[in-house]
């Protein structure tokens, strides 16, 4: 179908499954705590968000289904009981329409595609989100800053994999329109749509699902929790990363465990951060080095390409996906000096993992 970002979406058939694939870091995670948080409205709108597995460790969407999926498509176990027991819960209403969602999807094998075609039915559609090429690959960047994978610097870890001194292939999880070309073959163009998510028009993804799934917008956007989740979801300024990338650095020096960076640092220090602190209006945002950007559009132009040879229905514009942001600025942080509410914030973190109690009694507003 043509790539016109005015393309109207039509519902899929009643009875049929929506599957979300990915990409990771594309904004998602506020749908996934709506759809959770409103099981039974959607349901008796005729859309079931089925129930993870009471053991899953991820109750906001499908991770442990799409990895039993995963296992068997990689041949380590002879079913994906998760995936089928989580699909079976579709028969409570054989008419109302179904949304299964994980960002894992993308990586799935095309065994376990297969699989999953069958497994839905000939009436099933999926969904790729995609964004910016360049804000995607900072974000990612970030993440793994924050968790303690990558301990260079934006540009140093990019030039690895991109431009005259790459040594390593870019990562399937960058490539989303490449790997999106298995889905197309075994679901068919048609049952295809890539959204394009994009911060100039925050609910076009909320408005792709809700017309898919012959709902209105107001069933899916967040709103209470729903909306503090995606808040509490933000990427971290250039100078917030910078922190946690010397903080990082120190801990390991200190003979940190990995369970110890875990919870202290990354569900301690960076959660209070992410979800409590409010950069200033001077903090820059994290960019990709300026003599970094054409490498990271020349492979963006390629996505779009081809996006366009598997002739899926895409909602947004090429310059969403392509186009270059402000580079990574020379030093974010200031005179080596970080904003006291920054390391106010990241201390309460640790105590708050370390010892709730005191956190508690410290937790005060600074003035």
């Amino acid at each position: 179908m043509p790539n016109d970002a005015a393309l109207p979406l039509v519902a899929i058939p009643e009875g049929a499954t929506l599957l979300h694939i990915g990409a990771p870091k594309t904004g998602t995670s506020a749908l996934q705590f709506a759809a959770s948080q409103r099981r039974e409205e959607l349901a008796a709108k005729g859309v079931i968000y089925p129930r993870p597995d009471a053991e899953a460790v991820f109750q906001l969407k499908h991770k442990h289904a799409v990895r039993s999926l995963m296992a068997y498509g990689r041949g380590e176990v002879a079913e994906p009981t998760a995936w089928l027991a989580l699909l079976e819960q579709r028969e409570a209403d054989p008419r109302a329409r179904t949304l299964v969602t994980e960002e894992l999807g993308l990586l799935l094998n095309r065994k376990a595609i297969d699989f999953a075609r069958e497994s839905l039915g000939s009436s099933a559609s999926v969904v790729l989100t995609t964004r910016n090429l360049e804000a995607f690959i900072v974000s990612l960047w970030q993440q793994n800053v924050r968790n303690g994978r990558i301990t260079a610097d934006v540009g140093t870890w990019l030039s690895a994999f991109l431009g005259p001194d790459a040594t390593e292939r870019v990562p399937k999880a960058w490539r989303h329109a490449g790997a999106l070309r298995p889905w197309v073959e075994a679901f068919g163009a048609e049952n295809v749509t890539a959204v394009v998510v994009d911060k100039a028009d925050p609910d076009r993804v909320f408005r792709s699902f809700a017309a898919l799934l012959g709902l209105d917008v107001e069933d899916l956007r967040p709103a209470g929790e729903a909306q503090d989740q995606g808040r509490a979801n933000r990427g971290f300024t250039a100078v917030e990363t910078e922190f946690a990338l010397r903080l990082g650095a120190l801990a390991r020096e200190e003979g940190l465990s990995s369970d110890e960076y875990f919870r202290l640092l990354h569900r301690g220090a960076y959660f209070r951060i992410q979800s409590r602190r409010t950069p200033g209006p001077d903090e820059a945002r994290v960019g990709v080095p300026a003599a970094m950007q054409g490498f990271v559009r020349e492979l963006a132009e390629q996505q779009w390409s081809v996006l366009e040879r598997l002739g899926v229905t895409v909602i947004g514009e090429k310059d969403e996906l392509v186009r270059s942001g402000a580079p990574a600025p020379e030093s974010p942080v200031k005179d080596g000096m970080i904003p006291i509410d920054l390391a106010f914030a990241a201390v309460m973190g640790v105590l708050e993992q370390a010892s709730p109690e005191l956190a508690q009694r410290l937790d005060l507003p600074l003035d």
